[in-house]
């Protein structure tokens, strides 16, 4: 979760654990196959999938190929 009041975050996350069967585990770094990077000094987010499109290519023998 992102928000600019972390009470308000908090809050929520509190409310959530107490709905559901959850934990806290911290913040993201994949998600889906997908490398996730925050920068909160820059305030920026990044979500490459480099590594992801790579890998399902050579799954599928692809990996050889040239892009257009």
């Amino acid at each position: 979760m992102i928000g600019g009041n972390i009470n308000v975050i908090e809050g929520i996350k509190a409310q959530l654990m107490n709905r559901f069967k959850m934990t806290d585990m911290g913040d993201v770094s994949r998600v889906l196959g997908l490398q996730v990077t925050c920068n909160r000094v820059g305030k920026t987010l990044k979500i490459d999938q480099k590594d992801y499109t790579k890998s399902a290519l050579e799954r599928v023998g692809f990996a050889n190929c040239k892009p257009t």
